[in-house]
C-alpha cells in the first residue's frame, strides 16, 4: 500500500495517494532493521557557543510496509545519544507490535 494523508486532510474528504507503493519500497528497503518488521533512521543537530542550546538527537522510523498494525514513530532527545534514541525507539515499537499480538 503507498502513504495516504487521513481523508479529512486533503479536503475532498477521500483517500490521495503521497507516495507510490514502489518508492515507499525502496525507501524504506534502505532504512529496514535486521531482525524487525520497522524502518529507522537517527540524526542530530548541535548548536555553536555562546547559544547554549542542547544537542538534539532526533529518531523517525516505522513498520514497514505490509505489516500490521502500520505504526510510526517520532522521537526527539534533548542530548546527543543516538543510540540512546535507537535504544528508546526501537523499545517502543517493539512493545506496541507486541500489544498488537
Amino acid at each position: 500500500s503507498a502513504w495516504q494523508p487521513l481523508p479529512q486532510w486533503n479536503g475532498a474528504g477521500e483517500s490521495l495517494t503521497v507516495i507510490q507503493p514502489q518508492t515507499v519500497e525502496q525507501i524504506t528497503g534502505l532504512f529496514a532493521v535486521d531482525g524487525l518488521p520497522i524502518w529507522q533512521i537517527v540524526a542530530g543537530a548541535q548548536w555553536e557557543a555562546p547559544q547554549n542550546k542542547p544537542h538534539l538527537t532526533w529518531y523517525l522510523a516505522g513498520t514497514l510496509p505490509g505489516n500490521e498494525p502500520a505504526l510510526a514513530l517520532s522521537l526527539v532527545l534533548e542530548e546527543d545519544n543516538p543510540e540512546q534514541a535507537v535504544s528508546i525507539g526501537q523499545a517502543i515499537l517493539k512493545a506496541a507490535l507486541e500489544s498488537y499480538r
